[in-house]
């Protein structure tokens, strides 16, 4: 119905019986508060599709450059782990 902490709670709160490990979101201030007080122990992540388009917002100069895209969208999709993005840092 809207977007306030208490609606998300509520939401979050009939899934008491469904557990989830991880939660992707858009990082909206209200869910990410909600998920804290649920779920106190759970993984937040964001979604991909949330990261590129705000990547095209806030740092749409660098997607121009050479390469950038590529590289970028590598790091963000296919690197599971910070070993994985540290060997990319060093190439």
């Amino acid at each position: 119905m809207n977007e306030k902490i208490e609606s998300f709670s509520l939401l979050l709160k009939s899934m008491v019986d469904k557990h989830p490990f991880t939660i992707m979101t858009n990082q909206a201030f209200s869910m990410v508060v909600a998920i804290k007080v649920v779920f106190s122990l759970i993984c937040q992540m964001l979604c991909c599709w949330h990261i590129i388009e705000n990547s095209k917002k806030y740092i749409g100069a660098l997607r121009t450059s050479e390469g950038f895209t590529k590289i970028f969208n590598r790091v963000l999709i296919h690197y599971d782990t910070k070993d994985e993005f540290e060997e990319t840092r060093k190439s």
